[in-house]
């Protein structure tokens, strides 16, 4: 293994770039540690953000809200299964 930081960064779609994950055509929640923002990911393009203020006040609810705008999924359930948030 050589000392770049490539090399060193973990291989997870919450260190990798923009470019890359559109490379790869990532679908999925991702927390953008820079902006302190979660995106919400379909075929390689950023389909929703979800403001730091949203995930603040009720992160859980706002992320659960996304995916069901996104994806179509009708019943979300987000966080631990004993404190799970479900939308339906």
């Amino acid at each position: 293994m050589s000392d770049d930081f490539d090399s060193k960064r973990p291989d997870h779609p919450d260190f990798m770039t923009h470019g890359e994950l559109k490379k790869i055509e990532f679908s999925g929640v991702r927390h953008n540690s820079i902006s302190n923002e979660v995106e919400i990911w379909a075929a390689g393009e950023i389909k929703e953000t979800i403001p730091r203020t949203a995930l603040i006040l009720d992160a859980q609810l706002a992320i659960a809200q996304a995916i069901e705008r996104v994806f179509g999924i009708h019943y979300v359930i987000v966080g631990e299964s004993k404190n799970a948030l479900k939308l339906h």
